[in-house]
């Protein structure tokens, strides 16, 4: 009988704990049931103030002389940010379709080039701005009797010049791979009288109060007078950057 007590003894003491745990499980909310840590503060002149948990399964209120504070465990979701600008970004980017000829003339020779990409509607309240980029040539055995070659650029928005090289570029004849990356100086035009120049510099195109559609033009020039005296243009390239 003793040992059947004792075991009865044993036995309730196990479930005692167990329950004890529970309870107490239950009464250590922090955070609690929504996910709030509950604390108090004392509002010291030091710049150390103590802050001790609440715990509001037992207690919902602080002890004398300290204040209430509590947060969200995983923080609250902040306001939405102001929208950002979109920045600079390429919209249009102008290539030569083909391989073109220049041919020798009386006064040298010219040619328009065939381009791709060349049309584009500037948006409504947008800045956009032209950059040239690249070109490249083949030149002739000869000009004029000569082993230099003088190649002349101009690249045209809504047939009016925007970048137009200085002075011609001399090249040495009978070259293959005559490639050239802008910026090479450019000569700066005056502002178209339509509307789109800002300041000076017609590859600018100022802010329009309705969408409006451009085009690029590119010439090719060269000081050739010789029969056969022919440049080969086998790239060109710009680019147009919506700046708002």
């Amino acid at each position: 009988m003793k040992l059947k007590n004792g075991r009865a003894l044993l036995a309730g003491a196990v479930v005692v704990s167990i329950v004890a745990s529970a309870v107490g499980v239950a009464y250590a909310a922090i955070p609690d049931g929504g996910g709030v840590v509950h604390a108090c503060f004392q509002n010291v002149t030091s710049a150390n103030k103590p802050v001790k948990l609440l715990d509001t399964a037992k207690t919902a209120t602080c002890p004398s002389g300290w204040k209430a504070v509590s947060w969200n465990q995983t923080g609250q979701r902040g306001l939405p940010g102001q929208a950002g600008t979109n920045g600079t970004s390429i919209i249009v980017r102008t290539r030569l379709s083909a391989s073109t000829n220049v041919p020798s003339g009386p006064d040298g020779g010219s040619a328009a080039m065939p381009l791709t990409g060349a049309t584009w509607t500037q948006a409504a309240g947008h800045i956009n701005q032209l950059y040239a980029g690249q070109l490249a040539v083949i030149t002739p055995t000869q000009c004029n009797g000569t082993d230099q070659v003088r190649v002349g650029v101009t690249i045209s928005v809504d047939g009016f010049p925007t970048f137009t090289l200085p002075t011609p570029m001399a090249l040495h004849a009978g070259v293959t791979n005559n490639t050239f990356h802008f910026p090479i100086a450019v000569s700066t035009q005056q502002p178209n009288p339509t509307n789109t120049a800002v300041g000076n510099n017609p590859a600018v195109l100022f802010e329009q109060a309705t969408p409006t559609g451009h085009t690029v033009t590119a010439t090719v020039s060269t000081n050739c007078t010789g029969t056969g005296e022919t440049l080969t243009v086998t790239s060109i390239a710009a680019d147009v950057a919506d700046l708002s």
